[in-house]
This record gives C-alpha cells, structure tokens and sequence, in this order.
C-alpha cells in the first residue's frame, strides 16, 4: 500500500480506518497526501463523534447539528486547516464540550505560532480551542512546530490523525 509502517501518519490512518471514519480508495491505495474537499473532511469529522451523515448532505447535516461552520463551505473546495479549526470548534460545541475561552487564554495557547496574524476572531477562538483539547498540533517546518498553517490544505493523513485525537480527547 501507500502508507509505511514508519510513516508519521501510519497509526492514525490505520485506527481511523478501523474505527470507519476514513477509508481508502480501493486496490491497497489511500493517497496520504491527497488534500481533502470539505465534504469529506466534515464527514470524517463527523464520523468521528458518533453523526450519522449521509455523504451527499453531509454540509447541510452538519449545519443541523449545530455545526455552523458547514454552511457557507462548497463540497468540492479543498479543506484548509483555519477551515478545519473552526469545524472542531463547532463539533466540540455541538456534543457540550466547553470552547469558550478569554482572550489571554487564546494569547496564550496560541503565543507558540508565529503565522496567526490576520485571521479572524472566530478563527483565532478555534485554534485555541483545538490546541487546547490536543487536536491540533503546529506543523513541523524545519527545526519546530511554529507554524499553525492556517492557509495550509488538509491531507487524507493530517484528518486521519486529527479524527484520532478527537477521539482520544472525547474518549478520556
């Protein structure tokens, strides 16, 4: 297949795959490094706390379950990670986990990332809110994990591990 043992991601796409969140493409592929739509990264996410979603409404399901965020977003369109912030957020709030935080709060989960600057309140509130609860982590660039990348699109093997911590973090 196309997943290593030794890869990062290796762990997280096989629990993933066991716990039916994500699948592969058939023929022994996953194409770990294929950037995701936002149809498949909400449906993985949802998946991932337990929603039943039907994968050609899963945008509008989502939005009924209180996952504000769904709305507005194309099915098709890639998934960037300031996208994939804001739906944990949502999903977390949706299933009563607590993503109100003050504002020296989110200064301080977010004071290790040095490419936050421009995104919005809302935005700024989620990425706290992942880091916090453990779900997301910076990207490794170079010597450390400085960097959240935002603008960054999502990979098949980047939701599979976020799918893994969602559950660890609800699962605990």
């Amino acid at each position: 297949g196309d997943v290593p043992e030794d890869e990062w991601f290796a762990g997280a796409v096989q629990n993933a795959a066991e716990m039916a969140i994500i699948f592969g493409y058939g023929n022994n592929r996953f194409g770990p490094n294929d950037t995701t739509t936002n149809q498949q990264t909400v449906t993985m996410l949802m998946r991932t706390v337990g929603y039943n979603a039907e994968y050609d409404s899963v945008l509008q399901t989502a939005a009924d379950r209180g996952i504000g965020a769904s709305l507005g977003l194309n099915d098709n369109d890639y998934t960037s990670r300031a996208t994939t912030a804001v739906l944990i957020k949502d999903i977390l709030a949706s299933i009563h986990v607590d993503v109100d935080l003050t504002e020296s709060e989110i200064a301080g989960l977010l004071a290790p990332f040095n490419d936050l600057d421009g995104l919005s309140d809302e935005q700024m509130l989620s990425f706290a809110v992942a880091v916090k609860y453990g779900i997301l982590k910076g990207t490794y660039v170079g010597e450390d994990y400085s960097l959240m990348g935002p603008d960054i699109l999502l990979t098949r093997a980047q939701i599979s591990m976020i799918a893994i911590r969602l559950v660890e973090f609800i699962t605990k």
